[in-house]
């Protein structure tokens, strides 16, 4: 539990100002939902936490994309309807997490599932971990150093870090 709470604190305060948030609210007006949560993606430090998710929400609701949390989480689940693999990723972080709605472990790790069948390299290092440290009804750790070897052959640094620490165990 110790490793899994270190991957998924924040790490730092959701930095969504204005200025970080105009270049994916014009991606997002533009449909461009994907590359927008990409470009939020970009504020934060950790692609493994809840700064990641509640990067995006303060971005959502800055942008005026957003009134609160709540139409936030919807404006998500929209994107996550469209099999956008980075919304279904984020939905998974805040389900897990209970991020402004009900915490559900299950709902957040099938989400997490899905986005890294699609790809999103973010999931697979996420989901990783979860299985790696998290509840003992997820763990799976075969599963886990398979994902965190995709997702360090696709450039993630903390799926490196992340697999040389399993493997040291």
């Amino acid at each position: 539990m110790k490793y899994i709470s270190l991957f998924l604190l924040i790490t730092l305060s959701a930095c969504a100002t204005a200025n970080n948030c105009d270049v994916g609210a014009k991606y997002a007006s533009q449909g461009m939902i994907a590359r927008a949560l990409s470009e939020w993606g970009k504020h934060t430090y950790d692609e493994t936490t809840k700064e990641l998710a509640r990067t995006t929400i303060e971005c959502l609701k800055v942008s005026g994309l957003a009134t609160d949390d709540h139409a936030a989480v919807k404006w998500l689940e929209s994107a996550a309807a469209q099999a956008i693999p980075a919304a279904e990723a984020q939905l998974g972080i805040i389900y897990y997490n209970g991020i402004g709605v009900k915490q559900s472990k299950e709902k957040g790790v099938a989400l997490l599932k899905s986005a890294a069948d699609h790809g999103d390299v973010s999931a697979k290092v996420t989901l990783a971990i979860i299985m790696a440290y998290g509840d003992k009804e997820f763990r799976n750790l075969k599963t886990a150093e398979k994902l965190l070897t995709d997702a360090a052959k696709s450039g993630s640094t903390t799926a490196l870090k992340a697999l040389e620490k399993i493997k040291a165990r």
